[in-house]
């Protein structure tokens, strides 16, 4: 494969050059060069200084003041073009005014690089007058190793110039911005300052905030005369034709003026990708080698949304979860998941299976906050679990990480309810697909429960989420009611009515299963004394949404009061009791004068229910 390289062009006042006369023109190029491509850049070329300087300067003045124009322009061919224009003072007649423009125009993109990396390559023609002079000869092709070597403006070199002066990381943030909203406003980013250096580091380090691969609609200027031909990127100095105004600042450019200090704040691009770029920019330049790196696997990318996406799978990928924004707006997320299921499935390698479990992770946590959001992530799972390559219990591994589990465990406490029940689930079921039998006592079942009892503010919670996966195992509901009143029991002094609310939790979950466990678990809890009051709880708790109390008593009693046993000598008159309180108030019985005579408190409650008994 041929290596790329550029053709050339040489633009300046001369003797002879291809129009066969004297004056401005392109005096030499590489054969081969399309016309249509000369016209264009020769369009593109023209030199015009800052007002004010002197109109025939030294040498010492030339190179002290009069910048250097490095432009980065889009051809209608396809093809780009790097562009050095420099002042000479006189040209090969002695007139003042001359400058001389040397253009590279690229047969393809920059492999690995970004344009401004050829601004100080020592091949760029125009220092020597004489160069104007004698006859031209045709110009060769240029390798692109020899002119974009990115020696200069690297990333290290550029978090020196960030760090010079305080608020620059944030001002880059801002640039960053400005290049994603002008897909939206069309207004292009000019840079206003006193001097050429930290204009050029400031376009330098706008670049380097994009992959080599997103460069193409991202044209430049290190000095532009004219606003009305601006490109994405502008640095301008001096006395020009930009006004400045009121017009030029709030509806035509999004300008960083750094001769007053006025600079926008802007809102916009993918969700968090200006903030990361300029930070590691700032602070870590091997992080932003390393995602651009990432990024040029996936070829070019355009300055959208799509940025977001792999800047967001690039963090995956590096363990950086914790570290990312802890919600992604909606679009990002599902673009996120979408991205990394597409690109696992189409590579089938391991490492990008686990990426897509990682997104997966990602958008669920997320889903939380919004548990609706939550239900269609579920159906997506098993397309997850079921990429080829991939291990398919990657998923539940991940989930029951501790890295994952310490995050759902720290936010359990502000969890709904809902969300509660979809985590518990979650959990019971990656339990089952690594054989972690039975689940109801695996650590990340039970651990996830007791956080949500350390960290949940107010009255004890509504624990019917931690019931509803064991409905249907007698040893799962006992196992679960049992660590609950454990945890209390740890945490010192039992808050008042703790057992009587898990009671009521009980019954609300119960409810929805079937009755034969229902009765089994009463019978099976009954036997040990620490959880009759959880079982009070439950009993009231049922007999409250009964619409015949005295009748769902009388079917409990039946059941469970009726053998004599310790749980029924200790729980009779206290249901009894009970219960008496819910039923409206009857009239009294007559005083019986008869001493020896007192009906027990139980007898006098019977009574009473005999009365309400249909």
């Amino acid at each position: 494969m041929t290596p790329a390289s550029a053709l050339q062009l040489h633009y300046t006042s001369c003797e002879r050059g291809l129009t066969g006369c004297a004056g401005f023109q392109t005096r030499a190029e590489t054969p081969g060069l399309a016309p249509e491509d000369r016209a264009e850049v020769e369009g593109l070329l023209l030199y015009r200084a800052p007002r004010g300087l002197p109109r025939e300067p030294d040498a010492e003045t030339i190179r002290a003041c009069f910048p250097t124009v490095f432009k980065v322009a889009g051809l209608a061919s396809g093809r780009t073009a790097l562009i050095r224009s420099v002042y000479l003072g006189r040209d090969y007649s002695g007139r003042w005014g001359n400058f001389f423009a040397h253009a590279l125009i690229l047969d393809g993109p920059l492999e690995d690089r970004w344009p401004i990396d050829a601004y100080p390559w020592p091949g760029w023609a125009g220092g020597n007058e004489a160069e104007g002079i004698g006859e031209p000869g045709p110009l060769p092709r240029i390798p692109q190793s020899a002119f974009a070597s990115g020696q200069d403006f690297s990333f290290p070199e550029l978090r020196a110039f960030l760090r010079e002066a305080p608020g620059r990381r944030e001002l880059l943030a801002h640039m960053i911005r400005a290049v994603f909203l002008r897909g939206r406003d069309a207004r292009s980013l000019v840079i206003r300052e006193c001097e050429e250096r930290p204009a050029i580091y400031w376009l330098a380090c706008v670049q380097k905030a994009f992959p080599p691969g997103s460069q193409e609609r991202l044209t430049c200027s290190t000095f532009q005369f004219d606003p009305g031909s601006a490109l994405a990127l502008n640095a301008t100095l001096g006395d020009t034709d930009f006004r400045f105004d009121d017009r030029e600042r709030n509806r035509q450019f999004h300008v960083f003026d750094f001769t007053t200090g006025e600079h926008p704040s802007l809102q916009g691009g993918p969700h968090g990708y200006a903030e990361t770029l300029a930070d590691w920019m700032s602070s870590d330049p091997a992080r932003v080698a390393a995602f651009h790196r990432f990024a040029g696997a996936f070829g070019p990318v355009g300055l959208g949304p799509e940025l977001g996406t792999l800047l967001h799978l690039f963090q995956l990928e590096g363990d950086e979860a914790p570290a990312m924004s802890r919600s992604l707006p909606e679009a990002d997320l599902s673009a996120l998941l979408a991205f990394a299921l597409a690109r696992a499935a189409a590579t089938g390698l391991p490492a990008h299976g686990h990426t897509a479990v990682l997104a997966w992770l990602q958008a669920f946590d997320q889903g939380l906050e919004e548990p609706a959001g939550a239900a269609p992530l579920l159906a997506l799972r098993r397309e997850v679990e079921a990429i080829r390559g991939s291990d398919p219990c990657d998923l539940a591994r991940s989930f029951l990480a501790d890295d994952h589990l310490d995050r759902l465990c720290a936010a359990a406490g502000e969890r709904e309810d809902r969300a509660l029940g979809l985590v518990l689930a979650e959990l019971d079921r990656s339990c089952r697909k690594l054989g972690k039998m039975p689940t109801f006592e695996a650590r990340e079942v039970l651990g996830f429960i007791e956080a949500v009892l350390y960290h949940r503010p107010g009255p004890f919670p509504d624990l019917q989420w931690a019931f509803l996966p064991y409905l249907g195992q007698v040893e799962g509901l006992a196992a679960i009611i049992s660590h609950v009143a454990g945890v209390l029991q740890e945490q010192g002094e039992v808050p008042a009515g703790a057992h009587l609310a898990l009671g009521r939790s009980l019954s609300a979950a119960l409810a929805k299963g079937s009755t034969t466990v229902h009765r089994q678990l009463i019978e099976h809890l009954k036997l040990s004394e620490p959880f009759w009051e959880v079982l009070f709880g439950e009993w009231a708790d049922t007999l409250e949404r009964s619409a015949d109390k005295p009748a769902a008593h009388a079917r409990y009693a039946q059941s469970h009061l009726a053998d004599g046993s310790p749980y029924a000598q200790a729980m009779v008159d206290r249901m009894a009791a009970a219960l008496l309180d819910l039923l409206p108030a009857g009239p009294e019985p007559p005083p019986d004068p008869r001493e020896d005579a007192r009906p027990s408190r139980l007898h006098r409650v019977m009574d009473r229910l005999r009365k309400f008994r249909p």
